[in-house]
């Protein structure tokens, strides 16, 4: 967004160029108050050019009073279906493993873990998934009936 702003004297500033992300959930701080247990993947922009740093966080929240484990899984997934998940802490996985950034975790409040933080290479150009998935401790990823929830947040790569 392009935008400009005008002094109490009246007189406008230079243009200047911002980002506004706007989730298209509409609900308290990006979260459900009826999902028990839910995660929020987040990036710094919707659209990158390599060089550009990436931050990829991902937002878990749990009621109060919900003490059941659960693994916490963050992945990116490329343009051609490529995924790759990580682990905690500063691990990438092999391509196409998907396990658990966190395991046997109590989701209880709001916490916040910081997945990456890089300078990003050279990568293909193209619309890019950022992912989070919530399962019970120790149960398979790969099942959906074991999903007690996922989302994904899209960004671009220039």
């Amino acid at each position: 967004m392009e935008y400009r702003a005008r002094g109490l004297d009246g007189i406008w500033s230079a243009p200047a160029t911002g980002e506004i992300q706007v989730s298209a959930v509409t609900v308290a701080d990006g979260f459900d108050p009826l999902l028990a247990v839910q995660s929020q993947p987040q990036f710094n922009l919707s659209t990158y050019r390599p060089g550009e740093r990436l931050y990829f966080d991902v937002q878990v929240k749990g009621s109060i009073g919900v003490y059941d484990k659960y693994d916490v899984y963050a992945a990116i997934l490329f343009p051609d279906a490529t995924l790759f998940s990580f682990g905690y802490p500063d691990q990438i996985h092999p391509l196409g493993e998907l396990k658990p950034y966190r395991t046997q975790l109590n989701v209880t409040g709001e916490r916040s873990f910081n997945i990456l933080d890089i300078p990003l290479p050279s990568l293909p150009a193209g619309d890019y998934q950022g992912c989070s998935l919530i399962t019970p401790a120790d149960s398979d990823p790969w099942q959906s009936n074991n999903w007690t929830h996922i989302a994904c947040r899209g960004f671009r790569m220039d």
